[in-house]
């Protein structure tokens, strides 16, 4: 098996990582293919809870995610992420359908580091119809941790 290299790995204050983020972008990304992304990053080398396959149009979260499966696993969760991401793009001055690649891996940067330092109980207002984040258990895992490039 070849080491997979992942956009964004995120530990939690354990220093064990808790969140694996591949960024990409592609139009019309469908279950099937994000499931396909999923397997072929197999991601059994890092032991972590969750995987997030983040594109500008839709974030597809995979709790507890099945390692080195031959089957097709579709995601725990399918997120519209245009409001948490919306700020973003307004500073940018770019369209999620026109972004790059490399401006997106940044936008997504900004983003979980503000998920990872910014949720406290005190501004969890600001993160509202955002129950997934909390629902699933990434808050929990992922407060106070590190995000690794």
């Amino acid at each position: 098996m070849s080491l997979q290299i992942f956009d964004f790995v995120i530990y939690g204050k354990d220093d064990q990582p808790k969140l694996i983020v591949e960024v990409k972008i592609k139009q019309e990304p469908t279950l099937n293919w994000a499931a396909q992304i999923h397997a072929m990053y197999g991601f059994g080398l890092l032991n972590s809870p969750f995987f997030l396959l983040a594109l500008p149009q839709v974030f597809y979260l995979w709790k507890n995610p099945e390692k080195f499966s031959d089957n097709l696993i579709e995601p725990t969760y399918r997120i519209d992420p245009k409001p948490l991401l919306k700020p973003y793009f307004d500073k940018s001055g770019v369209s999620p359908n026109e972004i790059s690649g490399s401006s997106f891996e940044l936008i997504m940067f900004f983003w979980l580091n503000e998920v990872l330092l910014g949720i406290t109980k005190e501004n969890e207002v600001n993160f509202k119809n955002q129950d997934w984040l909390f629902d699933s258990g990434l808050v929990d895992a992922i407060r106070g941790g590190e995000v690794k490039a």
